[in-house]
């Protein structure tokens, strides 16, 4: 039988350990029953990850950033006025509302309109995020943080997003870009002066009409971009309004593009490059403008060379620029010579699948028992693949190009097709004899001792022709100078203005004109006398 000092001790170990392990036990509990969440950001993939990856798990992780929810914030000035200075300008200030309708404070979050933006009689904000220095730096009254939601700008003081000051219905509004009414060129559509536009359509009411556009100015350029970008996706899915959609590349065309960067390690320092290369090509390679330069480019290089002696007539109906972009690999420096010599060389593949349409006039003859026959044939010429040693050149002054050439004759791998022709043209002997003089070019103008060249410096307006001289970097002289300098020639040459000496000569070049006093007669001096007398 237990004794008392038993019962004691059971006792109290049992009260100091029943909470921490009731404790315990709902932790554990907790733990089994709550649902493993995955996590919202993971690491970027390595380039084994990329390289292993198939083309079906990369395109799934393309489509899967592609439906991301589109909205946009970033730092905006709004103003009701266009400011000359864009965000550094000082914007006008006004004591009443300038819009025509007044909207009435609200707590929710979609206020019902807004009213003008220098009107706020508000405090100022403390500080905008990212100031400089560490110091907190204080924002114009405009400045809001605009954020883009369900086909509205709502602005809030700050990233915080902890009240909205006001909203602006996207309804009825076009947006584009205003420099003022100035022609903006394409280098300067991003800078601080210039800002985006949002004005009412034609559609709008005669009361909606009235409302002045608002201007977003940003210091930020690259978020000035792509919340114009954004204002345009709305436009379209809020109005309906027929936009031209981006110009997209094919997905597996990019998917190509990161496995080929990532295939191997080797090349590691030059995966920028081909990166960059790569992207580039993408952007350009469906635009007509390429087509159009890689077009005359073929042209004039058919026209200078000769033509197998059965084709008559060639032209080019459609070019395709393929998939990929060439890969440059394993560049080095030949030579630097201290009066400009400069030779560099790589390794470069291609396998993008160019393609080329040609259609052409054959005049097939068999002798002189039977006439020659013309045949009219659309063929289409496709390199799949390319591989060879390049080399770069460039000569010393006054040379203004680039020489390019192959090493040694690159691999190609290459096929002529017939699209439509007659029965007789699927013969391989007039493919092949084609095919073949294709390669007799290439090697004929692209292989050493020959170099293709590609200028970088015109000279097209200059009287010497295919370099760079010292004539060419004066400065032309502006109109306004040219004029004054005929005047004066023209009053040296009447004897009106300079008395000149024997042996001095009449033209003087303007910075040896001295401002000396006119030349006055005697009875022109006797008048001035009588009159500072009187």
């Amino acid at each position: 039988m237990a004794t008392f000092g038993a019962f004691l001790l059971v006792y109290v170990i049992g009260g100091l350990t029943f909470v921490p392990l009731c404790l315990a036990a709902a932790v554990y509990l907790a733990v089994l029953a709550c649902p493993v969440r995955a996590a919202d950001h993971h690491d970027p993939p390595s380039s084994e990850d990329l390289a292993d990856a198939s083309p079906a798990d990369l395109l799934q992780d393309f489509k899967a950033r592609q439906a991301e929810p589109d909205v946009a914030a970033a730092y905006f000035a709004v103003c009701r006025e266009y400011v000359p200075g864009g965000v550094n300008g000082k914007p006008p200030e006004r004591t009443t509302p300038a819009g025509a309708v007044v909207g009435v404070e609200s707590p929710s979050v979609y206020q019902s309109m807004y009213r003008t933006i220098f009107d706020r009689n508000r405090a100022q904000s403390p500080s905008m995020e990212g100031a400089k220095n560490g110091k907190a730096q204080k924002k114009a009254r405009n400045v809001f943080f605009v954020v883009l939601r369900h086909g509205h700008l709502i602005l809030f003081d700050d990233s915080e997003q902890v009240e909205v000051r006001y909203v602006i219905s996207l309804a009825h509004r076009i947006v584009d870009l205003y420099a003022g009414g100035d022609a903006i060129p394409e280098g300067e559509l991003w800078i601080k002066r210039n800002c985006i536009r949002l004005r009412r359509t034609h559609h709008a009411t005669d009361s909606e009409a009235e409302s002045r556009p608002f201007y977003l100015f940003s210091d930020n350029c690259s978020e000035k971009e792509d919340f114009y970008f954004a204002l345009l996706r709305n436009q379209e899915r809020q109005t309906g309004m027929p936009i031209s959609p981006p110009l997209q590349f094919e997905q597996p065309h990019v998917v190509k593009l990161v496995q080929q960067l990532h295939a191997s390690e080797e090349n590691l320092q030059t995966r920028w490059i081909n990166a960059l290369a790569g992207r580039l090509f993408l952007a350009l390679y469906k635009t007509p403008n390429v087509e159009e330069f890689i077009r005359l480019k073929i042209t004039k290089k058919i026209s200078r060379v000769a033509k197998p002696a059965f084709i008559q007539t060639i032209n080019i109906q459609r070019i395709v620029m393929g998939d990929s972009a060439p890969m440059i690999t394993n560049p080095k420096l030949r030579e630097l010579t201290l009066d400009g010599e400069l030779t560099v060389e790589a390794d470069i593949k291609y396998n993008g699948n160019f393609r080329l349409e040609i259609a052409a006039v054959a005049r097939i003859d068999l002798g002189s028992r039977f006439k020659a026959r013309y045949v009219n044939m659309v063929l289409a010429g496709i390199l799949k693949k390319l591989e060879g040693h390049i080399l770069i050149r460039m000569k010393p002054p006054p040379s203004n190009r680039f020489w390019v050439t192959f090493e040694y004759p690159p691999k190609m791998e290459m096929t002529i097709e017939p699209i439509v022709s007659s029965r007789q043209i699927t013969y391989g002997m007039i493919l092949r004899a084609i095919e073949n003089r294709i390669r007799e070019v290439i090697t004929e103008t692209l292989v050493l001792p020959n170099w293709d060249d590609m200028p970088f410096f015109d000279t097209i307006a200059q009287p010497l022709r295919g370099g760079i001289w010292e004539d060419a970097t004066k400065a032309p002289t502006p109109p306004d100078a040219a004029h004054d300098s005929a005047m004066d020639d023209a009053s040296i040459d009447d004897g009106s203005t300079l008395n000149e000496e024997p042996g001095v000569s009449q033209f003087l070049r303007k910075e040896e004109k001295t401002m000396s006093m006119p030349n006055l007669g005697d009875s022109d001096v006797a008048e001035l006398t009588l009159l500072t007398c009187h």
